[in-house]
């Protein structure tokens, strides 16, 4: 519930760690970090839980738009993607994802006609799942990683429609 409650706070913008790098467990409020001293480890499970859903009932239009924010920070990158690892890294990785997250677009289009099969439809609808539930907790990116490979086969898709277009053009 600790994840629960990192993506689920006032503080939190969607990730493990505050927008200048500081792991966001350093910013426990007073009395909660005074609660959890006191108790064990489902005791703290518990506050964690507790924290959360106050802040999500508490204010449900804060809470509504920090889940946008994990939903984008999922599908891209978010402020504090990076902080542990060389910019180069980060920068090559950004380069990568954004060409197969834009041939996956394009492999959508492209089957577009065929999305409500079933077969499309587990391959389009188990990401959007992934990403829908995920969500609710805190988003790094390496929870994105469960859904890259069927990323991968709609750029493959994307890919030979741009082939296609490619080669009726110049014919």
């Amino acid at each position: 519930n600790q994840s629960l409650w990192a993506g689920n706070n006032p503080l939190s913008v969607g990730s493990l760690h505050l927008p200048d790098g500081r792991p966001l467990i350093e910013r426990l409020p007073a009395h909660l970090k005074a609660a959890l001293a006191q108790a064990d480890e489902i005791g703290q499970s518990d506050l964690f839980q507790k924290e959360a859903w106050g802040f999500i009932h508490g204010d449900p239009a804060a809470a509504l738009r920090l889940y946008v924010r994990k939903w984008m920070n999922f599908w891209w990158f978010s402020p504090t993607t990076g902080l542990y690892y060389p910019a180069a890294y980060t920068a090559a990785y950004r380069f990568g994802y954004g060409a197969v997250a834009g041939l996956a677009i394009l492999g959508l289009w492209a089957v577009r006609r065929r999305l409500f099969s079933p077969s499309f439809a587990l391959l389009t609808l188990f990401p959007l799942f992934i990403a829908f539930f995920q969500c609710f907790y805190y988003v790094e990116g390496r929870h994105r990683w469960t859904v890259e490979p069927i990323l991968l086969l709609l750029a493959a898709q994307g890919a030979l429609s741009l082939k296609r277009k490619i080669q009726c053009a110049s014919s």
